[in-house]
């Protein structure tokens, strides 16, 4: 009924550390676009071209799930006895407008990081504000959530992922699903997030800004503002940021 996805780069203790936390014999897929791909027993591994990036990832692991849901990881997450996707897979089950339900991720310090949000654009800035769109079977629902969710597998194939965002594509995935597809939030489903870098995955990881600014360039946007306040330009813009 459920396959795992997780995409790996450059951090095979992470990912080690992961499968070993997860509880459910579901089928789980790994996309690794290391240097040196290290292949896991037990797992469906695609080893891919070095440096693919995260979209192109999530991209081949989507095109390749047969059951009719999907959960997507980070490789350096971590379940906890509060990671119940029992949850997610119930209120899929018993909600069929619900295209995607997305939980917690609670920070190596014990902070619990907040990112839902809907989408409201003011002429060419783009605003990521901490609102609701409404409830579906008691949750509430949101335009933009964190990359920790189970989703219905054909409801993804409505959207997809920009292979050109290597990282950073995740604000992109959000914005294009808009209308496309209804995303609910369940806070008492929590996975921690224990980040770890090393001199070679670090520098890869840092692109995030640039990435973010062809996100900007792709969708023509001069500026966008996250739901925490920080404001991203886009390169080269003459926009009047005190108007931002």
């Amino acid at each position: 009924m459920v396959t795992i996805c997780i995409k790996t780069f450059e951090r095979p203790e992470c990912l080690a550390r992961l499968l070993k936390s997860i509880p459910y014999d579901w089928t789980v897929m790994v996309a690794d676009d290391s240097r040196e791909p290290r292949p896991v027993e037990g797992v469906c591994y695609f080893t891919m071209p070095f440096d693919s990036g995260l979209s192109a990832g999530r991209n081949l692991m989507l095109s390749q799930v047969q059951t009719p849901y999907i959960v997507f990881l980070d490789d350096d997450f971590v379940f906890t006895q509060e990671t119940d996707l029992n949850k997610f897979k119930f209120h899929l089950d018993n909600n069929p407008e619900l295209d995607l339900v997305a939980g917690m991720v609670r920070d190596e310090n014990g902070n619990d990081m907040h990112y839902e949000a809907i989408f409201r654009q003011d002429g060419r800035v783009l605003r990521a504000t901490p609102e609701r769109t409404g409830k579906i079977g008691g949750l509430p629902t949101y335009e933009l959530v964190l990359n920790f969710f189970m989703s219905r597998t054909d409801s993804l194939k409505r959207v997809w992922w920009d292979n050109a965002l290597k990282v950073a594509e995740h604000t992109d995935f959000f914005y294009r699903a808009k209308g496309k597809l209804k995303c609910a939030y369940d806070g008492s489903v929590v996975v921690d997030n224990v980040r770890e870098t090393n001199p070679f995955y670090g520098p890869y990881r840092k692109r995030g800004l640039n990435y973010l600014g062809k996100f900007l360039e792709k969708h023509d946007l001069d500026a966008m503002v996250n739901v925490h306040g920080a404001t991203y330009y886009r390169p080269g813009t003459k926009i009047n940021r005190m108007k931002v």
